[in-house]
């Protein structure tokens, strides 16, 4: 029978502890989660306006200072802790490819493009923020429905702003049962989604194309020019 004294024991412990950071070190934990999804006290702000072509989405979120540090750590692919415009445009990216399958309508999921992540340079703790924009085209009266699938138990805040500009207008917006002003700001319950919306929004037609009047003016003037000229070769043929 082998017999085990106290100091090899104690030699064992120290070797298999050691083992065991060694292999943390070597192996960091998996299961990270997805871009812009990780992080706590961020606030969420999704703005939905409706603009001469169409629709206009733009989500951003508003990190605090520590999770300013987490995301461009996460960010600087070469972890020299600097940020480059190109890292950073390669994380928005990704995360506006993530957040397209996260905003649904009835057509499908919203192509949100246009990323960023800021700020650039040495990794630090400041306040920063991630955005993306999605456009859906239309014209005249249109309905839009949107659902949020965004993982909303990490914001601290969500906020929906609805605004038009001008040669457009949101005319009404519903939200779950309630509907509301096309120029309203909502705020949502913490870590909470918002409920499906109903956006219905009038954009430029052709009858309210702010160019057509000069292109009417420009004709109209032509018109006056030709039977103004008609009109001079006329009374001088009948002065002969």
């Amino acid at each position: 029978m082998n017999v085990v004294v106290p100091h090899q024991i104690a030699r064992k412990s120290c070797l298999i502890g050691a083992a065991f950071l060694f292999g943390v070190a070597l192996f960091p934990a998996q299961g990270r989660a997805h871009h812009g999804q990780r992080h706590e006290g961020v606030q969420r702000i999704v703005k939905f306006e409706a603009v001469p072509e169409g629709l206009r989405v733009v989500v951003t979120l508003e990190l605090s200072r520590p999770e300013t540090l987490n995301t461009m750590g996460d960010a600087d692919r070469n972890h020299d802790g600097t940020l480059s415009r190109d890292e950073a445009r390669f994380y928005a990216q990704q995360w506006a490819r993530e957040l397209s399958a996260q905003f649904r309508t009835e057509g499908g999921s919203l192509g949100f493009e246009a990323a960023h992540l800021g700020p650039t340079g040495t990794v630090q703790g400041v306040e920063g923020f991630l955005e993306a924009g999605a456009f859906i085209p239309a014209s005249g009266s249109s309905t839009v429905r949107v659902s949020d699938q965004m993982d909303a138990s990490r914001f601290s805040r969500t906020t929906l702003r609805f605004g038009e500009q001008p040669g457009a207008s949101m005319t009404s917006v519903q939200v779950g049962s309630e509907t509301i002003d096309g120029t309203s700001t909502v705020v949502v319950p913490p870590q909470s989604r918002f409920e499906d919306l109903e956006l219905r929004f009038v954009a430029a037609t052709s009858e309210d194309n702010p160019n057509e009047p000069y292109w009417m003016i420009g004709i109209g003037l032509a018109i006056i020019v030709a039977v103004g000229v008609a009109r001079g070769k006329y009374m001088a043929r009948e002065a002969l």
